[in-house]
């Protein structure tokens, strides 16, 4: 393989020729590289996005020359597009607090806007990764600030899914409004309930869900660019300061602000604990509804089998994949928060072990609510018959009858249904214990699943 060689202080370094990294990259390739584990992408969008704002700004204040602010914003744009991801070597877990994606990053951008400009990969003239790609940012700042801004740019697509299982949610709670089933506490017989009303609780969850998810946007806007290192903006251009933060709310479309505190946002990860917290909440819910769905729809024969999976679509399996799935959610967050308790100091060399599990684990939440509505919320039905059949021949049904005709006469009824293998209702109605008006108003939904519709029974002659 041809190659070129870049020194520095602590020595030569061979590179392939064809590389747009330098030399502090090819280092950490040889010597810290421990995974394949590649960076998340809309990571790498998010630390472009910093760069570019970072050359936009220094290039008004007059800091760079305006053709070589040119050069730099064209290269990142080249990245945003898609180009350029195969230079980007560094694995997901580097380490020093993100200072291998940001030194890869830088290298390959100074490389690029030099070809641009006439230059040759590895000479860093006319533009040099340091003196003109960093200029007025130190590793730490614009890390934590493409952190922020890329769990920002990853939420309207999450946002998105969960929405869509909100609403499917709701739509089906219409749609089996009418359908009364058994409801069961710690898996024993319970009250009735309708398969609407549990649907629509399952929608009420995500919504819940999607409230937290979204109460962080607002923590996240407040980024620390322009802070240097440590937060005090030691090296930093005031006018930079003054500026960075606005071009790079237009250039990503997000309302960003300067911190008040640069030094917190850069020492406290508490932000992101809290939101690995959400996601796992999230996955927790998820995880539940689709194990309640796996749990009624069970049988067909010897099982529940209240509601209808669309066995096409394979929906069974489709639910446990989705269960491992929210454990592994889980176990991300038990990684941020070990991560975020081992910070020193002013920083927290774990950062990108923070990001990294955050950003997939909102990647598989997105993903998991998406199958989820396709795969199986669309398509799913209901045995009407049977879920009113297993709800008449419970206990609280009895309690319900009792109201009526009283307990002891309700309980024979449904024991003599029970041995006999009759529908209560048909039983009721030829019998004649009932005026027929009267049974149709005690098997109506509305009556066996809502509050202060029960008559108490009254013995004849009583008032």
């Amino acid at each position: 393989m041809e190659t070129r060689i870049e020194s520095d202080k602590h020595g030569p370094e061979e590179i392939p020729i064809d590389a747009l990294w330098g030399l502090s990259t090819n280092r950490y390739q040889r010597h810290l590289r421990l995974t394949d584990f590649p960076v998340h992408p809309v990571m790498v969008k998010a630390l472009t996005l910093v760069k570019k704002a970072s050359a936009t700004t220094n290039g008004i204040t007059g800091e760079i020359e305006p053709e070589i602010a040119d050069a730099i914003e064209k290269s990142c744009d080249r990245i945003l597009a898609g180009e350029l991801h195969e230079q980007i070597v560094v694995d997901a877990l580097h380490g020093s607090g993100g200072w291998g994606l940001t030194k890869n990053l830088s290298e390959v951008l100074a490389n690029a806007a030099s070809k641009l400009l006439g230059g040759e990969p590895g000479s860093y003239k006319p533009v040099h990764p340091v003196e003109h790609v960093d200029l007025n940012q130190a590793s730490y700042d614009t890390y934590i600030t493409a952190m922020r801004l890329a769990i920002l740019l990853a939420l309207d697509d999450l946002e998105a899914s969960l929405l869509d299982m909100e609403r499917m949610l709701r739509r089906k709670s219409l749609q089996f409004d009418r359908v009364v089933k058994p409801g069961r506490i710690n898996l024993k017989d319970s009250a009735p309930i309708t398969l609407g009303q549990e649907l629509n609780a399952y929608g009420s969850t995500i919504e819940r869900a999607l409230r937290r998810l979204e109460g962080s946007r607002d923590i996240f806007r407040e980024i620390n660019l322009g802070g240097g290192d440590i937060g005090t903006g030691f090296n930093t251009s005031p006018k930079f300061q003054e500026m960075v933060v606005q071009e790079l709310s237009k250039i990503c479309d997000q309302e960003l602000k300067a911190s008040d505190d640069h030094i917190r946002v850069g020492s406290s990860m508490t932000d992101f604990a809290h939101f690995s917290s959400s996601l796992k909440e999230a996955a927790i819910d998820l995880g539940k509804i689709a194990g309640d769905l796996r749990i009624l729809s069970s049988g067909p024969g010897a099982g529940m089998a209240e509601i209808i999976l669309d066995a096409r679509l394979e929906a069974s399996p489709l639910v446990e994949s989705l269960l491992m799935l929210c454990h592994r959610i889980a176990g991300n967050d038990l990684s941020v928060s070990l991560a975020v308790a081992s910070g020193n100091l002013q920083s927290n060399s774990a950062t990108p072990l923070i990001i990294d599990k955050i950003l997939e684990s909102m990647e598989l939440l997105q993903r998991a609510g998406t199958a989820f509505v396709g795969n199986c919320l669309a398509g799913l039905n209901t045995d009407q018959e049977r879920c009113l059949a297993l709800t008449t021949n419970t206990a609280a049904f009895t309690d319900l009858l009792a109201t009526e005709i009283g307990m002891e006469e309700a309980a024979i009824v449904v024991k003599n249904c029970r041995d006999q293998d009759r529908d209560v209702k048909e039983y009721l109605l030829e019998s004649k214990i009932l005026l027929p008006e009267r049974i149709e108003t005690i098997f109506s939904h509305r009556f066996m699943t809502s509050p202060k519709r029960i008559i108490p029974f009254k013995k004849e002659g009583e008032e």
